[in-house]
């Protein structure tokens, strides 16, 4: 049905599946097939019977690994960044919350807690904080700010920073 619906080949579809039956079905309907395993998907035993085989097309260990197998270029996204200026930010009331600004450009909430922006506001300033970048978003799990696009360095008395090389920071799975 899938094979009908799309309206090409089978063999200009490629299924991708971490199942190795499901790869199989697919194989004999004509189809073209990519393994990408998921080595603790049923926990650390892993899935019995579901891993690379040489009769399917590609074997990957990732999606990003399968892409650059059927030759996609790494693209890199641009930072995710937002310009501060860190003698103009200021804790302001905003729709009754505690808010880090920056002109008309709402940075950091702090809710009910002026404290808290406010002492945000002074480490912004310490440091002299002039980007705020996100990794992911809407609801990002990691921001970082950097001045002149570098860490911070030096300290300020009660906040820990960890000085660090922005251009040797990778992501890797750990496990």
């Amino acid at each position: 049905m899938a094979i009908s619906s799309l309206g090409v080949a089978a063999s200009e579809i490629l299924m991708v599946a971490a199942h190795n039956y499901d790869l199989d079905a697919a194989k004999q309907q004509g189809l073209r097939t990519a393994f990408v395993g998921r080595p603790t998907e049923l926990g650390p035993a892993g899935s019995p019977g579901n891993g690379p085989d040489p009769s399917f097309d590609f074997n990957a260990v990732s999606l990003t690994d399968l892409a650059e197998q059927l030759g996609a270029l790494l693209v890199t996204t641009p930072d995710d960044c937002l310009s501060l200026d860190p003698l103009k930010v200021q804790a302001r009331r905003v729709a009754g919350r505690w808010t880090i600004v920056d002109g008309d450009q709402n940075v950091l909430d702090f809710g009910a807690s002026q404290a808290n922006a406010e002492r945000a506001k002074a480490v912004i300033r310490h440091y002299g904080f002039d980007r705020m970048c996100f990794v992911g978003r809407p609801n990002p799990p990691m921001m970082y700010f950097t001045v002149a696009g570098k860490a911070p360095a030096g300290g300020m008395a009660g906040e820990d920073a960890i000085a660090f090389d922005l251009s040797g920071v990778v992501a890797q799975r750990n496990k």
